[in-house]
């Protein structure tokens, strides 16, 4: 979410920092547009897959889109990308989720790119 100051809103640290989901639904109710969120910077894969569920479900409460910052680092074990893609499945949002970065991508085995893509 942009303010009127040019700062942004993003699901920043949903793990880390409490209180965020609530600004977040604050910012949501004030007439953002889309969910953002950058679930790889999470300390751990629980609160990455508790950050993209956030971001969803957030998305399915204001009928929006997500966008996130995924994977966006020289670490092929990084898997956001693949809860993003398995979230956005499982709750019916293809065509409504962007991922992007991932830059990670780059170094994953081919055999699991192939499966992811």
């Amino acid at each position: 979410m942009r303010w009127p100051d040019g700062s942004s809103l993003n699901a920043e640290l949903v793990g880390r920092d409490p209180g965020t989901d609530r600004l977040m639904r604050d910012a949501m109710r004030l007439g953002a547009d889309v969910v953002g969120g950058i679930p790889w910077i999470e300390h751990s894969s629980a609160d990455m897959q508790a950050h993209v569920a956030l971001c969803f479900d957030l998305a399915r409460e204001f009928g929006k889109d997500v966008s996130m910052l995924l994977d966006d680092a020289g670490d092929a074990n990084l898997r956001t990308l693949e809860m993003m893609a398995n979230e956005a499945i499982t709750r019916g949002f293809e065509g409504r989720a962007l991922a992007h970065h991932c830059r990670a991508m780059s170094l994953c085995p081919e055999p699991y790119l192939r499966e992811l893509i």
